[in-house]
């Protein structure tokens, strides 16, 4: 028994020998592969760095300062023949892991960056060395690069946003760069509720991705210079835009219509298109933001709601108008030579049985006068002019009306790419 427990024991014991051994063999090998190893110099004459994919794990869109911020891991690699060595007994290590700021990496940076002091691209995430010399490095970054953004068909607009990724110091005959079976994966976290809703915290969704390699030749410099352009086509989806932004702008157009159908001497039309006014400005005043975010254009939706606000105030001089016709006292009827006129629009405008009707309405003490001498009550003749200028009034105010209603429905038609 005694035999069998040193047995075991010095078993143990040589598999943590073993296993020290191998710690100290990639202890050795660190040591060896950078001794005498500059991290400032490039690996070869012409290095060739390989891009392979990019994966989106979030991004966030800036439309205050025409921005976008890209969080990814970039996967890339190149070979550095300083760093290769051979497998055998000694090292029987196939791959290692490395600190980057240890090994030389390539200069590379944002062209179109946003960010000022943080324009390179650096990363702390270690990079995986094989036996080759083979570098493969995936660190994640937070790109965050400038994108114009057209806003022209808010809130339903798409934006064609680009980062240009490329060596700030080597020309393309120092540093190359390479597509090889790149992807661009989108890995946005997204959520599914019960009713099948899907759920983002991210109003836009990336339709389309592609990257091309661009070779560029600068006026200072007879050398090319190669970079990565990777394009992603944003399209805005904010359901919630619809209740708060297109449904208030089309039912202010269409509730300019009531004022023309209270009647033509009501003192209500001002008021109630002062209020009409009051909302426009007020919804103007909520997407004020979109028009400062587009200084060289104006959103369609915009235009539409200011294009209200201009009709709404010649509706309000209109129905002043027809107000001042329809209250004022008249000593004669209209002229002569817009009676004819007058009455055949009647006709069209099915205002045919307007006057009789305005004759019942008057009020009995406008209808009758009493002669206190004689105790006997007399009718007074109503006025003929001034239900005609009452019909001359309704006339204007129905044709109007018509006019409007045109106007609401071509406009609505013209915009609706954005309701």
């Amino acid at each position: 028994m005694g035999k069998l427990l040193i047995i075991v024991s010095l078993i143990a014991i040589m598999a943590q020998a073993n296993e020290l051994a191998k710690i100290r063999t990639e202890e050795d090998l660190r040591k060896l592969l950078l001794s005498n190893y500059d991290k400032n110099a490039r690996p070869s004459y012409k290095t060739v760095v390989v891009f392979s994919s990019m994966t989106i794990v979030n991004f966030d869109v800036h439309e205050a300062d025409h921005s976008m911020e890209l969080q990814n891991w970039l996967g890339f690699s190149w070979k550095d023949p300083r760093l290769q060595w051979r497998l055998g007994t000694s090292f029987n290590i196939s791959k290692i892991g490395m600190d980057p700021e240890n090994i030389w990496k390539p200069d590379l940076s944002v062209y179109n960056s946003a960010a000022g002091p943080r324009t390179l691209i650096r990363s702390q995430l270690p990079l995986l060395l094989d036996s080759t010399g083979k570098i493969s490095y995936v660190p994640v970054y937070d790109f965050h690069f400038t994108c114009l953004m057209d806003l022209t068909y808010w809130p339903h607009d798409t934006h064609n946003c680009s980062v240009k990724i490329g060596s700030w110091v080597h020309n393309g005959h120092l540093l190359d760069l390479e597509l090889k079976n790149f992807m661009i994966y989108n890995k946005v976290a997204t959520a599914d509720t019960s009713d099948g809703q899907n759920l983002s915290r991210s109003e836009w969704n990336i339709t389309e991705t592609h990257a091309v390699r661009e070779v560029k030749y600068y006026p200072c410099c007879e050398e090319p210079y190669v970079n990565i352009c990777m394009w992603l086509l944003l399209t805005r989806n904010a359901p919630a835009y619809a209740w708060t932004v297109k449904m208030p702008a089309a039912c202010l157009s269409i509730l300019t219509l009531v004022m023309f159908l209270l009647p033509p001497g009501a003192g209500e039309k001002i008021i109630f298109g002062g209020l009409c006014l009051v909302l426009d400005l007020l919804y103007i005043d909520y997407t004020s933001y979109a028009i400062n975010h587009a200084p060289s254009h104006t959103p369609l939706i915009v235009q539409l709601v200011c294009q209200q606000v201009v009709l709404l105030m010649i509706s309000v001089i209109v129905s002043a108008i027809v107000i001042r016709i329809s209250r004022d006292p008249h000593s004669s009827g209209i002229p002569s030579m817009i009676k004819g006129p007058v009455t055949t629009l009647t006709f069209f405008l099915c205002l045919r049985n307007y006057g009789s009707l305005l004759s019942r309405m008057i009020k009995p003490d406008e209808e009758e006068v009493a002669d206190e001498c004689f105790g006997d009550i007399r009718k007074r003749d109503h006025h003929s002019g001034s239900i005609e200028w009452l019909i001359l009034a309704a006339v204007i105010d129905r044709l109007f009306f018509i006019l409007y209603f045109a106007i609401c429905m071509i406009s609505l038609i013209r915009f609706s790419s954005v309701l």
